[in-house]
């Protein structure tokens, strides 16, 4: 049986060694694009069993030139990159990583909070604009945090608030 063949299309991770350590039971053969450019992608593409995506965009026009394609794996969270409705109709399965970047959003999102409970945002804009001290300042401005009722994100910043130091 020949060795499944997935393209790559595009790659902000330094390496592409944690795909291949995921991907090892298969032992695929990883093919990587030149460029994001549909003429690139489809180079190492055209007659792949698979692609793993970051940016690219796949439209309708690009999938329709697949030969073998049965899945594409985003590398991330959604898939607007991704012509999902032109994959179905092809039988080709998208999937996507939802808890992509969880800790990264969650240490970002607490970072954000402490700077709002502190008034960094609010003294630096003091400080640059009216050259007045910091404690003329208005008063403590209040966190919005309607746009944070993600429970899985919630419950990842609870963790990590709760982790020793040395975790951040």
């Amino acid at each position: 049986m020949p060795r499944l063949l997935i393209a790559v299309t595009d790659s902000p991770f330094p390496s592409l060694d944690p795909a291949r350590a995921a991907l090892a039971r298969v032992d695929p053969e990883l093919r990587m694009a030149k460029s994001a450019s549909a003429d690139d992608i489809l180079d190492v593409a055209r007659d792949a069993d698979a692609i793993l995506v970051t940016y690219a965009r796949l439209s309708a026009e690009l999938l329709r030139q697949l030969t073998r394609c049965k899945a594409i794996g985003r590398f991330g969270l959604g898939v607007d990159n991704i012509d999902v409705k032109a994959a179905a109709e092809r039988g080709i399965t998208v999937t996507y990583v939802p808890d992509y970047c969880m800790h990264e959003v969650s240490d970002h999102a607490m970072a954000l909070l402490l700077a709002m409970a502190r008034k960094i945002p609010l003294s630096n804009a003091c400080l640059l604009y009216t050259s007045r001290c910091v404690s003329r300042c208005s008063s403590t401005p209040r966190a919005d945090l309607s746009w944070m009722r993600m429970r899985s994100l919630l419950r990842s910043i609870a963790a990590r608030s709760a982790a020793p130091r040395s975790t951040w």
